[in-house]
């Protein structure tokens, strides 16, 4: 059993490796969420992060990113009933920040300037923060970005809304994506 929700963010979720260690999300014991990390070549396994119990209601723990030097996660957040952080800690441990916490979102990608996230509530929207917090900024208006990447200048998305793959320029403001047709 995964606990007495039954809740899929209380298993392991999701998956990254920088090239030297591999880093997942998964649970401690009943209802702690925690960011692991192993070497490629195996070994011991370490607990960069863990957060104090469960944040009810939302399925946050399932996606992780490793970018520079730091580990990035969702995890559930506090900003409102259903609310979801990004919160990040060095690749070798140490404190957890977070990055943001937002009502709503969906998913996240980030790069060595930005954390950008989808806002999967009646405001669909991509939007971007800096790596170290602050400002959210809307990248892409009217997208519905339920998983989400990045390569060099581009972001990219798997748009519930349209059944589709969007995509827009990272500098882009309140603009709007770019889709595959549809067949």
């Amino acid at each position: 059993s995964n606990g007495a929700l039954n809740d899929l963010s209380l298993i392991a979720q999701d998956i990254a490796t920088d090239g030297t260690s591999v880093y997942w999300t998964t649970k401690i014991g009943q209802n702690t969420p925690a960011v692991r990390k192993v070497s490629v070549s195996g070994g011991a396994t370490t607990i960069l992060a863990s957060e104090a119990q469960f944040v009810p209601p939302q399925d946050c723990y399932w996606r992780i990113a490793v970018q520079g030097e730091n580990v990035y996660w969702s995890s559930g957040g506090a900003s409102g009933p259903v609310s979801c952080a990004v919160k990040k800690i060095s690749r070798n441990g140490g404190a957890v920040t977070t990055v943001i916490d937002y009502p709503y979102l969906a998913d996240f990608t980030v790069d060595d300037s930005y954390v950008y996230f989808s806002d999967g509530g009646s405001n669909i929207a991509i939007l971007k923060v800096p790596v170290s917090g602050g400002t959210s900024t809307v990248v892409a208006s009217n997208a519905a970005g339920w998983v989400m990447t990045n390569y060099g200048s581009r972001l990219f998305w798997i748009d519930l809304g349209r059944d589709t793959v969007g995509w827009i320029d990272k500098s882009a403001v309140n603009g709007l994506g770019t889709y595959i047709p549809e067949e």
